[in-house]
């Protein structure tokens, strides 16, 4: 799978990087969540993942309606609150003793294909989640 990063400049700031924590230098926004993408290489053209890296906040759905026809169709969600690794403690500027909330998320179509994987860290205080389902 492509894999984008936006642990640094925002949630949704597309990067080429491995899992491991970029520079440093750069303190992070206090008020978004950590977060690391990953979308399918079969569906993600490199047109699209040039958008997607050029623009933060490139709808890429719509980019794969658009290109391919592809729908979205299921998303199967599980969340859980623990404490932060040292590395999100820094990244997020938080202490030891506030929890946070991972949120791992896979996107499919409708015949099961995963088109997106992510792995969202929000600072449990600072956000609220709601989710909608609708029977089957």
């Amino acid at each position: 799978m492509r894999h984008i990063q936006g642990q640094e400049k925002s949630p949704r700031t597309p990067e080429r990087a491995s899992p491991s924590p970029g520079s440093k230098d750069t303190p992070p926004p206090t008020r978004r969540p950590s977060s690391l993408n990953f979308y399918n290489p079969d569906l993600i053209t490199d047109q699209i993942f040039s958008q997607l890296q050029a623009d933060p906040f490139f709808n890429t759905w719509t980019a794969l309606r658009r290109t391919s026809g592809i729908e979205i169709v299921t998303s199967r969600n599980r969340a859980f609150v623990r404490l932060p690794t040292v590395e999100e403690q820094s990244l997020l500027e938080i202490t030891r003793e506030m929890p946070v909330l991972e949120l791992r998320r896979v996107q499919l179509t409708g015949s099961d294909l995963p088109v997106m994987v992510n792995r969202l860290i929000f600072v449990s205080g600072r956000f609220e989640l709601f989710f909608e389902a609708s029977p089957a």
